[in-house]
Parts: structure tokens; sequence; C-alpha cells
């Protein structure tokens, strides 16, 4: 980390370019540091800095600040990939990407759902009596890949009682633009997020199964909107109620909770979630399941995912995947849990590959 700044400060910016966006973003190097310097803001602020100064690759600069800036864009562009992808999917993953090469092959994918998660949630009834709201953003991952795990989330949060809101319309978070070097995509997605984020004074949290979006609601929303005193003000209102799924079972002490009892289950922190929202479910899960917890060896250490990092840098994310799935392996247990989608992709992908049956879940898939 403290390379790839220096090489911005004492060899220039152009040079700095390319090293930069090998950045993974798991905040490791922020933990870590002796000084408490926040290394891993310093280079998505450089990386900011340089995209606007030197240019984007124009199909990324296209997809930043037209289709991930627009939900309905960005809708129409995964409702053809779900059926462009359809003559590929195989039980509902995607085994082989035709032409890729054996790099990009590394890991199965899954899916694009032809019904989305905003598609599933309209017209539904509201709670009687409801003892609390809650606001749950589901992010792009839920929304067109496991709208399951956001349907369970809310199922479960209705029967402890819980009116739970959501989106009118999907919008992306926009740290994949940031993450990319678009500042500018960034804060147009930012600002088409909030206004989908509905009047914070009604909420007690804002709930995600997304960390990395969680943790871009918390942090990016209010850099992002300096400029603009009324969305700077809603997305501080916001930053202070964001919550993982975990974190707020475990405010709440919502103990009433069933899970399959038969279970040999394990553990993987993401990134964003220990280094970014300051939470693991580690604990929680150890209370809840007694002796079929199995913890993990580096539990919290980064699976490789990143988004469009491990296409971009297969061979890498390959590598830090087996790394992985090798420590998975070692606990012996049958299922995996882990609070972000993202990880869920990765791993889920990794392992079948590999032809292993190890099941991997989200959490709020677990808990019922």
């Amino acid at each position: 980390a403290i390379g790839l700044i220096m090489t911005a400060m004492f060899h220039g910016e152009e040079k700095a370019r390319d090293i930069l966006k090998m950045c993974i973003g798991c905040r490791a190097c922020s933990t870590n540091c002796p000084s408490g310097i926040d290394l891993q803001k310093i280079i998505a602020e450089l990386n900011v800095n340089i995209g606007g100064k030197f240019g984007l690759n124009p199909l990324k600069k296209f997809l930043y600040s037209n289709i991930l800036s627009s939900g309905k864009r960005f809708r129409v562009i995964m409702k053809a990939g779900s059926i462009l992808a359809a003559p590929l999917t195989t039980g509902g993953k995607i085994k082989k990407i035709p032409f890729a090469g054996r790099e990009i092959n590394f890991r199965e994918l899954p899916s694009i759902k032809q019904k989305t998660f905003t598609d599933i949630m309209s017209g539904r009834s509201s709670v009687q009596n409801p003892k609390g709201r809650i606001f749950f953003y589901p992010g792009c991952a839920v929304e067109y890949f496991y709208p399951q795990m956001g349907t369970a989330l809310v199922s479960f949060l209705e029967k402890q009682g819980y009116q739970v809101d959501t989106p009118d319309k999907a919008a992306c978070c926009g740290l994949p633009a940031i993450h990319g070097g678009d500042g500018e995509g960034g804060r147009k997605t930012i600002s088409a997020c909030l206004a989908q984020m509905k009047k914070p004074d009604d909420y007690e949290a804002y709930l995600v199964l997304c960390p990395s979006c969680g943790f871009a609601v918390k942090e990016d929303f209010k850099h992002y909107t300096e400029d603009r005193p009324e969305d700077f003000k809603k997305a501080g209102l916001i930053s202070e109620k964001v919550k993982s799924f975990a974190m707020f079972i475990k405010d709440k002490r919502l103990t009433d909770v069933s899970f399959n009892k038969e279970a040999k289950v394990t553990y993987h922190t993401p990134c964003h979630q220990k280094r970014g929202l300051g939470s693991s479910a580690e604990d929680l899960l150890a209370s809840l399941l007694g002796d079929s917890f199995i913890p993990m060896q580096d539990s919290d250490v980064c699976c490789g995912f990143g988004g469009s990092w491990s296409v971009e840098y297969p061979g890498i994310s390959a590598g830090i995947l087996d790394k992985k799935t090798e420590n998975i392996e070692k606990t012996g247990a049958d299922t995996v849990l882990t609070d972000c989608p993202g990880c869920v992709i990765q791993i889920a992908g990794g392992l079948g590959k590999k032809g292993k049956s190890t099941k991997v879940m989200h959490l709020s898939e677990f808990l019922r």
C-alpha cells in the first residue's frame, strides 16, 4: 500500500496508474498501519484523481456514468443478460464462459435471475402494528443474482415484528465507479441511490446484506455529496444508521431464531464487514450454534473477489481464493456462511469448480 502511494508521490501519477488498479480495496493496509493512516482512502482518492486527469477506458466510463448511474438502464442490461446467458446456465450456475480462456474460468458464476428482488417485493402488504421500521438496501448482487438472500432477510424481520421498506427502484451504491477511478460517475450514482433511500427519520436502521455497499453508504456517500447540502445532510443521517444483518440481530438481541441444527458451520468474514463496518458474525454464530460452529483459520483474510477486480486480475484472484478454500476444507464444515453476496459468488464458485459439495450461503439464508 505504501509503495502504491509513494510511486505516485515520487515517480509521477502516470507511472502509478496501472499499479494503483491492482489494489483490491480490502482495507487490510488501513487496519494494520501502525501510524493509524487510512492508506486505503488515500489509494482510492489517487485512483479518482488520476482517472479524472488521464481519463478511463471509454467502455468503463460509459458503464459507470451511463449504466450504473441509471437504475432503469442497468435493469434493461441485466434483463438482456439473463436471456443471453440462459443457454450457458445449468442448475442456476454458469459453469464456463465460452472463449474466455482457462484463467478467467477459475470459478463457476451464478446466473442473472429473470425476476429481481424488486420484482418480488412489489405489491407486498405492510406489517400491522410493527414494533419498528427498517430500510433494507439490497445492492446489485442481491437485486440481480441472489434475490432469495433479500427475501430471507425481509421474512426474518417481519417474523420478528418489523416493517421492512425497500427502494422502489434498484440503484447501485456507486462503489464500482469510485473504485474504478470515475469520481463523476460515482457522484451521479450516489445521488440516484440516495433518492431511493426515503426519509432517514422514519427508520431506526438502514440494513445491508453487502458490507461493501454498507461501507460505501456509511463513508463514500458523505464524501461525494459535500458539494450538495441536502444530499450531504441526508447521507450523514443515513450513515449513522447503517448496519449489517448480524449487527442488527446482536443489537436487538433477536435470539428467537431457527436454523439447521445438523449443519457443521464455519464462517468467512468479509473485508468490509470487519474492516469497514467494524463487526463480525463469528461471536454470534458461536453463541447460537455451540459445538456445531467451527472457527476458520484466517477467517477475515480476503477471498479475492473485489467485484470486477477478479475479472481484471483472475490469476491473482484465483490464488487468493485457493488459500481460502484450503482453510475451509481444513475445518471439515459442510456449510460456509458469510455476510457478503460477492464472497458467496467467489467462494461458492471456487468450491463448485473443484467439485466440492460444501454449501455456501449468506447468513440471512441460514437464520430463520
